[in-house]
């Protein structure tokens, strides 16, 4: 009887386990045109998006700025991170240097040409499950 428990338990465990990879799996493949990228930000605040997000705000009123400020020029988001320092050292140089802090952004719908209407810094896709 002890063994029978002990095998039941057992299977509950995996299938408890396997569930929680189900829902991350579910939550990259929310939709079915996601995509993520991420960029830099430029020092000397030269980013199109430097009137609207302030760098001297915390970290969630960062990011809820930069999603409104995405889904104004008519981009579909899902989620989007911030990440601080992301650089050990950076140049020093307007425009072209970045900041060391870098935002992920899993959006979704026509990609369209976000990385050249933009003119975003470092652009790189990324894979969503990857972070979200």
């Amino acid at each position: 009887m002890r063994i029978h428990s002990l095998i039941i338990a057992s299977i509950f465990l995996v299938s408890c386990i396997s569930c929680g990879n189900d829902d991350e799996k579910a939550y990259c493949l929310k939709h079915d045109d996601a995509y993520c990228f991420s960029f830099d930000i430029r020092q000397c605040r030269t980013d199109l998006f430097a009137g609207f997000v302030q760098e001297d705000d915390n970290i969630e009123a960062r990011q809820s700025n930069m999603k409104i400020w995405l889904e104004n020029q008519n981009y579909k988001i899902e989620d989007i991170k911030l990440e601080l320092q992301v650089y050990d050292a950076v140049c020093q140089a307007c425009d072209v240097c970045p900041t060391g802090d870098r935002y992920t952004v899993y959006a979704y719908g026509q990609k369209g040409t976000a990385y050249d209407t933009l003119n975003l810094l470092s652009v790189t896709t990324e894979d969503c499950c990857d972070i979200f």
